[in-house]
């Protein structure tokens, strides 16, 4: 049903958004250690 495909439309979303928040999550961290070198 097409509720069904939204559904799990949704559900791959939030796995991607929630891959992302960890990306940026890592990436902010290697910047802030970046940064450091440079104080």
């Amino acid at each position: 049903s097409v509720k069904s495909n939204e559904n799990e439309r949704v559900d791959k979303l939030e796995k991607e958004v929630e891959e992302l928040r960890e990306q940026i999550t890592s990436l902010s961290q290697q910047f802030q250690e970046f940064k450091r070198q440079f104080e």
